[in-house]
């Protein structure tokens, strides 16, 4: 049995949301939350909470903030041979034990991607063969060899094929995956998905949904292969992740790119790549139109939208797509969420950066007024759930000449203290960082036992303070790269534990990592 006395711990039960107390873990579940200082009794009065027999570890946290386990809904642990030199699931998982965080989902553009049981099988036996120091859950995604009879086994969790390597004696794996990744230009040799059509738009939120009933009026062209998708979904409880992007290709893109680079040398851009990409990948032509895209399509498909899937947008990096999507989605009960990342929230193409190539990530980084007007739409509660998009490369990689460079950068490790930084600045509500970053994601991705201190749920769980301020350094992370745009950025926050399953995973102090996490199977028992 672990007690952790003395604390500060959430609770969304209580009025205030942080009580003075105790809390109790057993069997890797929490088993009780106390308010006041733990208080051992004689062997004669052990209540039914402490008996004689249980070895009780007690740690003192010193007032310190006790939070639920952050959840990451949008990580790239890369792995699979050709980009294990990115990152892997061991050092990804330490990075973000590191960073607070107890559970990630793992996006599925690996190389080769995990559009098949069969690759999805061989990266579970990586998961099943490394120390993870973190619980890892996979989605899947509509690229080569992804058909709906795939999609079905990999969401019954039928027990598949042993793989030549392993051992007769030993036990069939079983899969699962927590939602299906739309990149722009997706499309599989049974699911050609199309995307372009008479219906397309780039309108001012207002403006779309005022001709929203036209669009769907002149709405051209075969969509069966996405209602197709969209079913299926709705059919095994799948939310699906879309990348708010068009596809565009290379040449068209470096037209972009050159418009755009010289505008900023007219304007005098401070880091004129980092404008340049933002033109190429603009909010209106292409973000927004995405998004509107799917908004049509879903009011097209499903005019009950209790009949649609739960469509999830995955770092939205400006205010109006979220206001188009609250306008035409949420406020008709459609079943939608909304993710953003710390990134454009709180950096944009003006920052200071030792090279302009180390802040390119898509969706773009946008104008300060673009990220001032993001930031005050999240601060009102109109999103749903943080997401960094941790995405690492090597710097050998980023530093080629900025238009080859691939998109991207690593911060699992600190995203969750910049998030509790704006906490302690009184910038940010401590319950909407615990809603989005904990147990949002855990009620969107059925992680139904995280998420929250609750009797009964599972123990990961973080401990904070607030510290002294002191600056961000890439050399410090512990995930596989050390570089980072957010350089001798400023945090008043750290993680001092970290509990995974109820065992003690991670001291600051001390230095101390242990690999308690396990790899994720989502279990709906509806389905």
């Amino acid at each position: 049995m672990l007690i952790l006395d003395n604390a500060s711990i959430y609770t969304e039960n209580s009025e205030n949301s942080v009580i003075k107390g105790y809390l109790t873990i057993e069997n890797g579940k929490i088993l009780q939350i106390s308010k006041g200082l733990y208080q051992k009794q004689p062997d004669s009065a052990q209540d039914n909470i402490v008996t004689k027999e249980t070895e009780v570890n007690i740690i003192d946290v010193k007032g310190a903030l006790v939070l639920p386990g952050f959840i990451d809904p949008h990580v790239h642990f890369r792995d699979f041979e050709a980009q294990s030199y990115k990152e892997t699931v061991g050092t990804g998982s330490k990075g973000a034990l590191r960073g607070g965080v107890t559970t990630v989902l793992s996006m599925p553009n690996t190389t080769p991607p995990l559009s098949t049981t069969d690759n999805i099988s061989k990266y579970f036996e990586i998961l099943n063969n490394t120390p993870l120091y973190c619980n890892i859950g996979l989605y899947t995604t509509v690229k080569s060899g992804f058909s709906l009879e795939e999609l079905e086994k990999m969401v019954i969790l039928e027990k598949l094929e042993k793989l030549e390597k392993l051992n007769e004696s030993e036990e069939m794996k079983q899969i699962g995956i927590f939602g299906i990744k739309i990149y722009p230009g997706d499309a599989s040799e049974e699911v050609p998905l199309a995307w372009e059509g008479g219906w397309r738009s780039d309108l001012y939120p207002e403006e779309y949904v005022e001709k929203l009933p036209q669009i769907l009026e002149n709405f051209q062209f075969d969509y069966s292969h996405w209602k197709l998708v969209f079913e299926t979904a709705k059919k095994f409880q799948l939310p699906i992740l879309f990348h708010p992007e068009f596809p565009r290709d290379p040449e068209s893109l470096k037209k972009l790119h050159d418009q755009g680079m010289l505008i900023a040398k007219k304007e005098s851009e401070k880091n004129p790549h980092l404008f340049a990409h933002h033109v190429a990948h603009p909010v209106y032509t292409n973000e927004l139109a995405l998004v509107e895209m799917v908004i049509a399509f879903l009011h097209k498909f499903y005019p009950n939208p209790k009949d649609a899937p739960h469509i999830h947008f995955v770092h939205v990096s400006s205010a109006e797509v979220i206001q188009v999507i609250n306008k035409t989605l949420k406020a008709h009960n459609y079943p939608c969420s909304i993710e953003v990342s710390p990134h454009h929230l709180y950096l944009n193409y003006d920052k200071s950066f030792e090279s302009e190539n180390l802040g390119k990530v898509l969706v773009p980084l946008r104008s300060p007024a673009i990220q001032h007007d993001l930031l005050e739409e999240f601060s009102q509660g109109n999103a749903d759930i943080i997401g960094t998009d941790h995405a690492p490369h090597s710097l050998e990689e980023k530093m080629q000449a900025f238009f080859e460079a691939p998109s991207g950068f690593p911060y699992i490790d600190f995203a969750s203290r910049i998030l509790l930084t704006e906490v302690f600045e009184k910038r940010m509500k401590l319950e909407d960082l615990v809603a989005q970053y904990s147990s949002n994601p855990a009620k969107l991705f059925h992680l139904s036992t995280k998420g929250q201190l609750k009797t009964g749920y599972d123990a990961d769980i973080v401990i904070v303070s607030e510290t002294d301020p002191y600056p961000i350094h890439g050399k410090d992370m512990v995930s596989k790269q050390k570089w980072t745009p957010w350089e001798n950025y400023s945090l008043k926050a750290e993680i001092d534990y970290v509990i995974v399953g109820g065992e003690m995973a991670y001291r600051r102090e001390q230095n101390y990592f242990a690999p308690m996490g396990t790899a994720l199977i989502p279990h709906k028992e509806s389905i």
